[in-house]
């Protein structure tokens, strides 16, 4: 029977370099924090309408149901963007015929003309680790 040994190898940051990387730590997370910001944009906002409605309807006077009333939007900005389209990431609270509070997480792609693209439903995961784009 063969014995195999089992090699393990442990990296400790001690003295300097644990200060270092605990202020790099801390810096990262405080410009990630700043750059996450509530923000009001009529073309994103018609955008979200318009994908959060749940169809168009007309009751039975003929007004238009099923209002999609957006309560705020926050933006999520990836911290390193090498391209001149951002993926950013929208927290939405909104509700629907004055119903209660939802909120959804979409990924949209920011065009360099100022428009907005729908790309995917993501996760609160989603909007706090956009790092890249």
């Amino acid at each position: 029977m063969e014995s195999r040994e089992i090699y393990s190898k442990e990296h400790k940051l001690q003295g300097k370099y644990a200060v270092f990387g605990l202020v790099l730590l801390v810096l990262l997370g405080g410009y990630r924090a700043m750059s996450m910001k509530s923000f009001s944009d009529p073309t994103l906002e018609s955008e979200l309408k318009m994908e959060l409605s749940p169809g168009v309807t007309f009751d039975i006077t003929g007004e238009l149901s099923n209002q999609v009333t957006i309560h705020s939007m926050q933006l999520s900005a990836p911290v390193f963007s090498i391209s001149s389209n951002e993926e950013v990431v929208v927290k939405v609270e909104y509700s629907i015929d004055s119903g209660s509070r939802q909120t959804k997480y979409i990924r949209y792609l920011h065009l360099l003309g100022g428009s907005w693209r729908y790309e995917s439903p993501t996760t609160i995961f989603g909007f706090y680790s956009n790092l890249i784009s």
